[in-house]
């Protein structure tokens, strides 16, 4: 979904913004950002353009006993990847009269996913020797559309603070996955070749509708309430052959439908030195899930509540204690639902689970807010259970095939301790940190098996900001995430630093930037999985070091102004 940033360019007449950009790996891209403004409307439009080629590189180990004889797999991945994509975002704005204002806009995007896949598999036997050698080339294609058309309406009033929003959003979508698949054998002897060819066509149909009223209530009172409908409409027709031939399991068309229909209140307001703001969610939701070969017909309809209290109480003119409690919901997105994640790797197939239910998570978080001239710091305690936490679970299916599905457990508790803080040492130089030490259980069943951790870990994040002489700046910001055991598999730590630099020339005119992301190369996914009958090895090493250059050239508009953008979420 994406929501329209309604930030007003406060400039008339014509104003706006161009910018172009390279980096490394191969990454061009352009945009510009015209906006042209009278007393009665507010004209806007946005075009931007990308071309990307990089590659990402995989390496897996998997040793598998089978009657007590052991016999190690060594795969080898290697993707080249090349999108290329533009954008054009174009509304505007009328002004009805001072308190109306109505909007009309509509986005479009296509993104051409065009990537190449070698897969190297080595067979070694009890002996350490290898007896074959399978070599795999994919070749996917997948051209995405997205168009959006949006109204939005706003009516302010004498009050400032009292503001009705509406809004009508409808979205369709269409990808396009192709897959070329060639699998032969090159050891010992040759084999003859073996041809794969899959597609999958996934479109989507959404309309949203959105209505907020938002009032004060006598001094420092504020109330808000709305109402909103998601109405959904996902499908995805998909068929396989092999050497020609069709493959029945791979042959259907899923239909999913998702209608939730809410309202909402919020109340907030003051008391002495306590503030509160208290809120109730309502949601109906009305899930349909069919395919054409009656696998799958599972109808789901349900009524949640959804509370949330927020207290604030100020102990001291700079010290702040804060309370909160709320009940959310997280829904699986349509990937991880789709039984069909393609062909790619057969020994190593993900598949969604259209079985899959939304997770319930209740949340408690204790905080104490201190402030002081030039620090802050916030430390806090927080728990949250979540009841159908989902989670994926890798099954072994044959000898050397391997199944990956998300699957809903029946609960997850997390605890923990969060810092955050701010450092201020001189009025040119802004430090920021944030540290997360928590523990979790993971506990639930599949097929028969129990599946459970209990773990702790630790993430960290600090930015470093430096505003120098003669508009420069220097950003950089490292972070950390500590290692951790799930369900299955232990996942090893891994961190990154990014470091960027601007300057600002002709009066804020025009700013050019350097960006280096991922300066060690070390953002690494390794994971290991140890059962009784196999171990897994995988290390995925990403798209490495990436590198970007970029300038932006602003006319009749200043720095601080944002450009009118579709926001995607």
């Amino acid at each position: 979904m994406i929501n329209i940033v309604l930030k007003k360019n406060s400039s008339t007449g014509l104003n706006g913004s161009v910018q172009v950009g390279a980096g490394h790996p191969t990454n061009y891209n352009g945009n510009v950002n015209l906006s042209y403004k009278t007393e009665k409307i507010n004209l806007f439009t946005n075009v931007g353009v990308r071309f990307r080629d990089f590659d990402i590189r995989e390496e897996r180990t998997q040793t598998t006993l089978n009657n007590s004889v052991k016999s190690v797999l060594y795969q080898n991945n290697l993707t080249n990847r090349r999108d290329d994509s533009y954008n054009i975002y174009i509304g505007g704005d009328y002004y009805i009269d001072p308190k109306n204002t109505l909007t009309g806009s509509f986005y479009h995007s296509t993104l051409n996913i065009n990537n190449k896949i070698d897969y190297n598999y080595n067979f070694f036997n009890v002996n350490n020797t290898k007896d074959s050698s399978i070599y795999r080339f994919e070749h996917y294609k997948e051209p995405k559309k997205y168009n959006q058309l949006e109204l939005y309406h706003v009516k302010t009033f004498d009050n400032k603070d009292k503001k009705w929003t509406t809004s009508l959003q409808y979205d369709f979508w269409n990808d396009d996955e192709n897959q070329s698949i060639n699998q032969e054998k090159i050891f010992p002897v040759g084999s003859p070749r073996y041809n794969l060819v899959t597609r999958n066509i996934e479109s989507s149909n959404d309309i949203f509708i959105q209505s907020d009223f938002v009032t004060t209530l006598g001094e420092n009172g504020r109330f808000e309430t709305g109402i909103r409908s998601d109405l959904r409409a996902i499908r995805s027709d998909y068929w396989a052959k092999a050497n020609g031939v069709q493959l029945p399991t791979y042959d259907n068309k899923l239909a999913y439908n998702e209608n939730l229909f809410s309202a909402y209140l919020q109340l907030g307001n003051k008391i002495n030195k306590l503030n509160y703001l208290l809120g109730l969610r309502a949601e109906m939701s009305f899930i349909g899930i069919a395919d054409r070969v009656g696998t799958f017909g599972n109808n789901k309809e349900y009524i949640n509540l959804f509370p949330t209290v927020h207290l604030v109480y100020n102990l001291q003119k700079t010290t702040d204690l804060q309370l909160s409690y709320s009940r959310r919901i997280n829904r699986p997105e349509f990937w991880q639902l789709n039984p069909f994640g393609g062909l790619s790797d057969t020994r190593n197939l993900t598949i969604g689970n259209p079985e899959l239910d939304p997770t319930y998570t209740h949340s408690f978080e204790f905080a104490l807010l201190k402030k002081w001239t030039k620090f802050t710091l916030t430390p806090s305690v927080y728990y949250a259970r979540t009841k159908n936490y989902f989670q994926y679970v890798l099954k072994q299916t044959d000898e050397d095939i391997f199944l990956r599905t998300p699957v809903n457990l029946a609960y997850e508790e997390r605890y923990g301790l969060e810092l955050s803080s701010t450092y201020n040492p001189f009025n040119w130089w802004r430090l920021a940190l944030n540290f997360n030490y928590y523990g979790f259980k993971q506990q639930g069943e599949f097929e028969g098996k129990q599946y459970a951790t209990d773990d702790q870990t630790w993430t960290t994040q600090l930015n470093s900001r430096m505003k120098l002489p003669k508009n420069l700046a220097i950003e950089s910001i490292f972070s950390y995430r500590g290692k951790f055991q799930d369900i299955q598999s232990l996942n090893k730590a891994t961190y990154r630093l990014n470091v960027a630099l601007s300057k600002d020339i002709w009066k804020e005119k025009m700013t050019l930037s350097l960006a280096v992301n991922n300066i060690f190369d070390s953002l690494i996914d390794r994971q290991q999985l140890n059962t009784p009958t196999y171990q897994l090895q995988s290390t995925a090493y990403g798209i490495g070091r990436v590198v970007n250059a970029t300038v932006v050239y602003r006319f009749n508009r200043k720095k601080g102004e944002k450009d009118r953008l579709p926001d995607e979420n």
